[in-house]
């Protein structure tokens, strides 16, 4: 054996040594799950120190990592609050960044994009949420938003530089069908137990007569639907096109994997939701001339089969014994209409980001006092009560400018970008449906909406630089 191999071997074996011996003393006396948790850490770090592409295992651990609802929360309780959350994927953003400089330099960083067609909407949301923050009575809560948004935009800002061309945009949208058929199983896990469990150990048992659990991206079942539509709803319009180049092995398996779990979170605005979204593809499908007729007639087949299996298990469970007292529509406008009494107080700046679950209580008039009082199910009027009417306009524009861009994108030239972005829009929809009636605060499935808004941009710049590169080098 040459002496440089034998040195090299030798090295390595020591290292993995010293890694371990370190590992035995740093877990001895901890947790059980502490314990499971840093082995995972010790397996994968060898893992990838023996990988050899190693730049593509990180890409996938980053997107894999959105189902990962695993949070650091330094200052935990402080101000009656969860601390500041960082989550799993913002730590596995990070390496892949670490990465980039470290076997790149500077020249990697310095070709990203820093801004795309969304970046002034993004600036104009995040400036309304930091004048709100100078004039809140909840100064730990506003600072703790913030960096819940600004991880949100470091999201949005890395997958929007990770696609460069169209390869890479179906690469990442594999990984994703990927997150989707792992969610579908655990959700059917969760639904069969009847227990919501969580990645740091945690197990809720359902009390519901119909078990509603998260996944592993939320503790409850609207969550878990947010964040598959976007995935569950590009599939759908793959599905349903006549041609496209981007073949996704077992396809109709994940669709169905997908519908079914959405089906059995029992949500009726996720349902509705589910159906605008169809409709939307189905349509737009239609127009565009890529409609596969008996796919669609397969589809809305299962879907009538499927209403008139579940729809009277909803009505005979959920709705006699959970909203026996009081339809959910009334509980729904109640909360709103307190949302409006915290609005009209604070018209320009709001109460401060994230504040509003800490004061709403303040604005509750008498006559609304009767019954369950909750955070405001509508992000949009959430957003409106906590920064203000700008805020609330700045995050109703975002929404509208990234619908405008999945329509354009729609029109592309490209066979398979139209339909991906066919997909994309009609979710956008959903999306926006499920938040005027469903809170929307968790960090995973806001994640999957900044990854699709980050990658959908990132489409449109490839594909802008591409448009310029054939206007000053026309093809003869």
């Amino acid at each position: 054996m040459p002496l440089g191999t034998w040195f090299s071997r030798y090295f390595r074996d020591s290292v993995f040594g010293v890694i371990l011996g370190i590992f035995v003393i740093v877990t001895y006396g901890l947790e059980t799950r502490w314990i499971v948790y840093l082995s995972v850490l010790l397996a994968g770090t060898l893992f990838f120190l023996l990988n050899t592409r190693k730049e593509a295992l990180l890409i996938a651990v980053f997107f894999l990592s959105f189902q990962v609802d695993v949070y650091v929360r330094p200052f935990f309780g402080r101000a009656g609050s969860a601390g500041i959350e960082i989550p799993m994927v913002v730590f596995t953003g990070f390496a892949l960044l670490i990465w980039y400089l470290v076997i790149y330099g500077q020249r990697k960083i310095n070709s990203f994009n820093w801004s795309g067609s969304l970046g002034i909407f993004i600036i104009f949301l995040l400036s309304t949420s930091f004048l709100s923050l100078t004039f809140t009575t909840e100064i730990f809560v506003g600072i703790a938003r913030i960096i819940f948004e600004l991880e949100l935009v470091f999201i949005y800002w890395l997958s929007f530089n990770l696609v460069r061309s169209k390869n890479d945009l179906q690469k990442i949208l594999k990984l994703l069908f990927i997150a989707l058929a792992i969610q579908s199983f655990i959700y059917y896990i969760q639904s069969a137990l009847g227990i919501t469990f969580s990645l740091t150990g945690e197990v809720f048992q359902e009390s519901e007569a119909i078990p509603r659990p998260g996944g592993t991206v939320s503790t409850n079942p609207a969550g878990f639907a947010s964040f598959i539509s976007p995935i569950l709803l590009i599939g759908f319009s793959l599905y349903l096109a006549q041609r496209h180049e981007f073949k996704v092995r077992l396809l109709p398996v994940l669709v169905f994997l997908g519908s079914a779990a959405m089906v059995l979170t029992f949500t009726r605005a996720v349902w509705v939701g589910l159906v605008i979204g169809l409709i939307i593809i189905i349509i737009m499908s239609i127009r565009r001339k890529n409609y596969h007729r008996r796919r669609g007639l397969i589809l809305i087949s299962a879907m009538l089969i499927g209403a008139l299996i579940f729809i009277p298990i909803m009505l005979n469970k959920r709705l006699s014994n959970q909203y026996q007292d009081e339809g959910a529509l009334e509980e729904r406008i109640r909360l709103m209409l307190v949302a409006v009494n915290v609005i009209e107080a604070n018209p320009i700046v709001g109460i401060g980001p994230g504040a509003y679950s800490h004061v709403y209580k303040k604005y509750v008039s008498s006559e609304l006092a009767q019954g369950w009082l909750y955070e405001v199910h509508n992000e949009f009027i959430l957003r409106a009560a906590e920064t203000g009417i700008p805020g609330g306009i700045a995050f109703l524009l975002l929404i509208l400018a990234a619908l405008r861009q999945a329509m354009k994108l729609s029109r592309s030239e490209d066979e398979t970008i139209r339909i991906i972005a066919i997909g994309w829009f009609s979710s956008l929809v959903s999306l926006s449906w499920q938040m005027a009636w469903v809170p929307w605060r968790g960090f995973s499935y806001n994640a999957m909406l900044w990854l699709m808004l980050g990658l959908m941009d990132g489409v449109t710049m490839y594909i802008q630089q591409e448009n310029s590169t054939n206007q000053v080098h026309p093809k003869e």
